[in-house]
């Protein structure tokens, strides 16, 4: 009797592990860690809360699953269909997103700081409050979306295309922006310190209140910009009404 209790208890106290399984279909809190799913067609999966790290999900079809809570860290999604997901508070830290198409996707509150963005496909997308740290979106399509409050700060998005994209109160310090278009874009109050904004274009963009001290600024157009209670790249703060140039 005093030896069975001993073996129960010396297994009570060792740690409770879960462990991927691959074969387990698509479901809640599900657990592919680290799982080869390319190619394989989730849409309109609910992924809610599962952990999908490391996994390999390159050419996935995921369109319009529900990933609320999901743990993508260091997943490949490199070309995957993730248009229309619903993806509340996930997270993409340091996942490899190239080429993926996240159109119309509900990001709000998501995590894809160091992450891999060259050249996704985002328009549309409702992505306020979510984090892009240091990540990198060469040459992204963002047109139209949501990225108000975000944090992109030190994030790469040379040659990205963010017209009408609304970037309202968003940290960008430090960010690279040269060659982005971010024509008739929402960048009130929007933080763009020590940023290198070389040769983009801010035509009829919205500017008001924003921070450009120490920016640089070599080639880029101001036309038509609403400049008003900006803070200047020489710390001055342009007057209200100023359009097109800080006065």
């Amino acid at each position: 009797m005093v030896k069975n209790f001993s073996a129960a208890l010396l297994f009570s106290l060792i740690p409770f592990t879960t462990f991927a399984a691959c074969n387990d279909p698509a479901s809640p809190r599900v657990n592919w860690d680290g799982c080869d799913k390319r190619s394989v067609v989730l849409t309109g999966s609910d992924l809610r809360e599962a952990v999908l790290k490391n996994a390999i999900l390159t050419n996935v079809n995921m369109e319009k699953a529900r990933l609320t809570d999901a743990d993508l860290g260091f997943a490949k999604l490199d070309h995957a269909k993730l248009n229309g997901i619903k993806a509340k508070n996930a997270r993409f830290v340091g996942a490899n997103l190239q080429n993926a198409f996240l159109n119309k996707a509900r990001l709000s509150g998501s995590k894809f700081d160091r992450a891999n963005l060259m050249q996704v496909e985002m328009q549309n997308a409702s992505a306020s409050g979510s984090h892009f740290y240091n990540s990198n979106l060469t040459r992204a399509k963002l047109t139209g979306s949501d990225l108000s409050k975000a944090n992109l700060e030190q994030a790469i998005l040379n040659e990205a295309n963010a017209q009408n994209t609304n970037f309202s109160q968003a940290i960008m310090k430090e960010a690279e922006l040269e060659g982005a278009d971010f024509e008739n874009a929402n960048l009130t109050k929007a933080r763009l310190d020590e940023a290198l904004l070389n040769d983009v274009s801010f035509r009829n963009a919205d500017l008001q209140g924003a921070n450009l001290q120490s920016a640089e600024i070599t080639g880029a157009d101001f036309s038509g910009a609403k400049l008003g209670n900006a803070i200047w790249i020489n710390h001055k703060r342009c007057r209200p009404g100023s359009i097109g140039e800080c006065k």
